[in-house]
């Protein structure tokens, strides 16, 4: 018998995500939809192609047997906590990307602030 469960937490740990709410959003569903679908045991459709594009053996999704995953890794081979790893750095790289661009935009409307005053002092002189 397939336990969601175990599942759930399979598919959660082959994209690197620790929460729920996190693999709602990948689904596109809302969190109050996922929360149903998991009482109801009827997410395994939407599971299925996250499986397939990862690439990971369907007997390890569904029963956690397949020999070749072991230590961490799908049977891709791909070794999820490098790939958890990976994405943090990425979001942190992200994260500042974003908090420079906003302070740039920043300076750039104060600046444009200044300029439309002294178009505006040019024109009144």
């Amino acid at each position: 018998m397939i336990n969601f469960s175990d599942v759930l937490e399979r598919v959660k740990k082959i994209k690197g995500l620790e929460h729920d709410y996190q693999l709602a959003d990948i689904l596109g569903i809302s969190q109050e939809n996922f929360s149903q679908k998991k009482r109801r045991r009827t997410l395994l459709p939407l599971l299925l192609p996250i499986a397939i594009e990862e690439k990971v053996d369907l007997n390890w999704l569904l029963k956690g047997s397949d020999p070749n995953c072991q230590n961490e890794k799908g049977a891709s081979g791909r070794d999820f906590k490098k790939i958890k790893e990976e994405r943090r750095e990425y979001s942190a790289g992200a994260a500042a990307t974003i908090s420079f661009l906003v302070e740039k935009n920043k300076e750039l409307e104060s600046r444009i602030a200044s300029l439309e005053q002294k178009i505006k002092d040019l024109g009144n002189g």
